[in-house]
């Protein structure tokens, strides 16, 4: 799949598992992206109060992935689409993950895991003394 103007793309793993991605990407260049803490917040639309990577946006957008130019999905991936959509509403991270990708402005690529309600999953973590909420990160090695 490519992506399209609204942001969301789907991989499909060639290593499961997850058998699918669903990535929403951003650019940060300033300092706060440097820190290694600092996790893309996602939007949220004001009309639809719909926040990316929650539950809604992805239902919306993987709807409008799967259309051809005649406004219609084919049974292949319909099939493909309910698949995903399945795993993301029982949080079922071995058929699909849902991640955010931070690329700094160096080039590097750091992903988080998020939630069904569109925020960065963290874990509490003690750092000098004090627990903190570290938001996951994720790599496949």
């Amino acid at each position: 799949m490519n992506a399209k103007a609204y942001g969301i793309t789907d991989y499909e793993n060639m290593t499961p598992p997850p058998k699918y991605f669903v990535v929403d990407s951003k650019y940060l260049s300033s300092e706060a992206a440097k820190a290694e803490t600092h996790a893309p917040k996602m939007s949220k639309s004001k009309k639809t109060k719909i926040t990316q990577l929650d539950n809604k946006w992805i239902e919306k957008n993987l709807r409008d992935q799967f259309l051809d130019a005649d406004g219609i999905i084919s049974p292949e991936n319909y099939n493909k689409m309910k698949e995903i959509q399945d795993a993301i509403d029982i949080a079922d991270e071995s058929v699909c993950l849902r991640l955010g990708a931070k690329v700094d402005n160096t080039g590097k690529v750091t992903y988080y895991k998020y939630g069904s309600d569109g925020k960065v999953l963290t874990d509490p973590t003690t750092i000098n003394g004090k627990t903190k909420n570290v938001p996951r990160t994720w790599s496949k090695e």
